[in-house]
């Protein structure tokens, strides 16, 4: 019979994925890991197995709680309300904050696609956002807010899923939050054209 862990491993799970966020993946070895998480290699191993499956895992964490984000822009009942409300809490989680910033993002940047797996993983997260984002579009226009064709809304849900993933390297790069959030308000102006203020 297996003994009893002494460390609750989804806790742990959420401390690795912070250590992986702040360090990305090629500069976060085991010692760290065991450092930052306070249990050994072998427990480590143990729970998760090797730095890339444990990666994976902590890249599905981070994605599991951004998609979070994601649910009022595909089901909610608003459009210009619903979009505004996003691109407000984007701006507090990823440029207001001093954040270790977008784990898929970071990675996207880091790996590319290298690992088929982890590129898949980010690509689909980044597609649902594009989906949902035209998602509240098509609500703002049935709502009588915007008056745009189909095609248009599609290239704005396209041009805002780019435009943030560049916030987010405008933000790694940077110790100040400025340059990001310049280039978040011209993300988010683009997207809302033509739809009045709240």
């Amino acid at each position: 019979m297996p003994r009893p862990k002494s460390f609750d491993p989804d806790e742990k799970l959420g401390e690795a994925m912070t250590v992986f966020q702040r360090n990305g993946f090629g500069n976060t070895s085991i010692p760290l890991l065991e450092r930052e998480l306070g249990i050994n290699r072998f427990s480590l191993y143990d729970t998760y197995g090797p730095k890339r499956k444990l990666f994976i895992k902590a890249l599905e964490r981070f994605r599991d709680i951004a998609s979070g984000d994601l649910e009022q822009l595909e089901s909610g009942t608003g459009g210009r309300a619903d979009l505004r409300r996003f691109f407000r809490e984007f701006r507090r989680r990823f440029v207001e904050e001093q954040s270790e910033g977008c784990l898929l993002n970071n990675t996207g940047v880091e790996l590319g696609s290298h690992d088929r797996r982890i590129s898949r993983l980010i690509e689909d997260y980044f597609v649902r956002l594009e989906r949902a984002i035209l998602a509240a579009l098509l609500r703002a226009r049935k709502l009588g807010e915007i008056d745009a064709s189909s095609s248009d809304l599609r290239d704005r849900a396209a041009g805002a899923r780019s435009g943030l993933q560049g916030v987010l390297v405008t933000r790694r790069l940077s110790n100040e939050p400025g340059p990001a959030d310049r280039t978040l308000s011209a993300v988010e102006a683009c997207c809302l054209q033509g739809i009045g203020a709240s």
